[in-house]
């Protein structure tokens, strides 16, 4: 039940085009989508959608997860997301469940729920080919916001399924996370806040913090109700309206502060070993502060520019990885979102289990001869229609965008003010602008987009006998000879013509 979600840390290079637009710009809001707000603040989004047929996809977003914990309540957030599925008062517990497999729905892939730093999110998959069950679909998100009861019994039965969650870590990728995190987060809110908490308040805390916790934060005007699949957007407006219009603001709310990452001066490094991690990989991340407006078509073009300067840099680190002895098995760079109030560049790689180091210089040795050099034009034409490609194909197969997706979209809106305007304003914004963003002004993003400060090198790899990843202090100075090369100008060996 419980995962992390922070932003893609390799998103591909198509997907800088699903960069929708804020509501606040001046870029439009997509047409299909119907937003509202009720007079208690609550945020609603509703789309028709035909795919799949006959299937809604619902969620209840909270804009609050475990950076809003007290000290004494750290991984409550994440064990009230356990207790909205051991009862409430209109489903006791184990009738949720019941209920939604009786109509179709499976627990996992249909229902489910994950708690961040930032959020709290629960989906809801049902179908909508019988009568009534969108409203009780509607039913049960509204149980979720305000009506779960945190019995002192299923409290205490929780307490355990909460604690082997924490003692199992979720895998190797949670283990490494934890070791990883306070570094990439370095005296931020997040790195003392990581959304698992800590064992002794799961074991100990009383069952009014979890209660604290849920009439601090579970409150309308964080809160936004989203429906995307097979429905009348009339109807189930009024079905919001009717549901979730009673639900009242504490007299005296918490503010919901805004936590962000301070930067540092020195670049930083941080090592891993799993014993389930199956291979190894480099990672460099530059963070940086986010665009100031998203919602503006400045904004939204310089999300393009990055994206071509990602997506050339890739081109040339997957060229590398195909030579007779590469120094590493793939590479990537991709600019996107970190946390809150703070987004990042990033370069990764795979490589071999003794060829860290090795990975590590060629990746700061080809980002320094981008700084010395530049791009090509012949590679910013290659980039230019490879992007255009990708956002043509998503133009073109639009109608078969399915539920979940739109649905994911509009959280991200709520949330973090991703913008919206739909693909079809993205493809004509894209016709327009892509074709002009001229060579030196890509080549200019590296002064953005990469720094020596506030920049953090991550490696982790597998736990065993005979591997021996680099120090920290190894990885500083090998990142260090890297960026101090001055490589010769890049030989771009495929011409317009072979490409045609």
């Amino acid at each position: 039940m419980f995962r992390i979600i922070i932003c893609a840390l390799l998103a591909s290079f198509v997907s800088m085009g699903s960069m929708a637009q804020a509501q606040g710009g001046d870029l439009p809001v997509d047409p299909n989508v119907r937003i509202g707000t009720l007079d208690n603040g609550l945020t609603y989004y509703l789309r028709n959608n035909q795919k799949p047929k006959n299937r809604v996809e619902l969620r209840l977003v909270i804009d609050a997860g475990s950076l809003q914990e007290d000290d004494d309540q750290q991984g409550l957030a994440h064990f009230l997301e356990h207790m909205a599925f051991n009862g409430t008062e209109n489903f006791a517990a184990n009738d949720l469940v019941d209920y939604l497999e009786s109509i179709g729905a499976r627990f996992g892939p249909d229902l489910n729920a994950y708690t961040s730093f930032d959020e709290t999110v629960y989906m809801l998959e049902i179908p909508t080919d019988e009568e009534g069950l969108v409203d009780k679909g509607f039913s049960i998100l509204r149980d979720w916001a305000s009506r779960i009861t945190i019995d002192e019994a299923e409290v205490e039965k929780e307490r355990g399924v909460v604690l082997e969650e924490w003692r199992l870590g979720l895998g190797a990728s949670e283990r490494l996370r934890q070791v990883h995190w306070p570094v990439l987060f370095q005296d931020s809110r997040y790195a003392k806040r990581l959304p698992i908490g800590k064992p002794e308040v799961i074991e100990q805390a009383p069952r009014q913090r979890l209660e604290d916790f849920y009439r601090d934060w579970y409150r309308p005007n964080l809160m936004a109700v989203i429906a995307v699949g097979d429905i009348d957007v009339d109807g189930a407006e009024k079905l919001i309206r009717d549901t979730f219009g009673d639900l009242e603001n504490p007299a005296n709310p918490r503010p919901r502060e805004a936590y962000g990452v301070p930067a540092h001066k020195d670049m930083l490094a941080s090592v891993a070993t799993d014993p389930e991690q199956s291979f190894t990989q480099t990672w460099v991340a530059f963070k940086h502060p986010p665009a100031e407006d998203r919602g503006s078509r400045e904004a939204y073009r310089n999300a393009l520019l990055n994206g071509l300067f990602s997506g050339m840099l890739t081109a040339r680190l997957s060229e590398l990885s195909k030579e007779t002895d590469p120094p590493f098995l793939f590479g990537v760079a991709s600019p996107g979102g970190f946390v809150r109030g703070t987004d990042m560049f990033s370069v990764a790689a795979g490589t071999k289990e003794e060829g860290v180091e090795r990975g590590l210089k060629t990746l700061m040795t080809e980002i320094a001869r981008v700084r010395a050099h530049g791009f090509t034009q012949t590679e910013l034409e290659r980039a230019k229609a490879d992007y255009m490609a990708g956002i043509e194909r998503a133009f073109n197969e639009r109608d078969k965008t399915d539920n979940g997706a739109y649905a994911a979209e509009y959280i991200r809106n709520f949330l973090e003010d991703e913008p919206i305007p739909g693909i079809e304003a993205e493809y004509e914004f894209a016709k327009q602008v892509i074709p002009a963003i001229p060579l030196d002004e890509v080549n200019r993003a590296i002064d953005v987009l990469v720094h020596e400060d506030n920049t953090v090198i991550v490696v982790s790899g597998p736990e065993k006998e005979g591997v021996v990843l680099p120090t920290k202090e190894a990885l500083l100075a090998v990142a260090a000879e890297g960026t101090a090369t001055t490589p010769e100008a890049y030989d771009d060996a495929i011409s317009q013509s072979s490409l045609m």
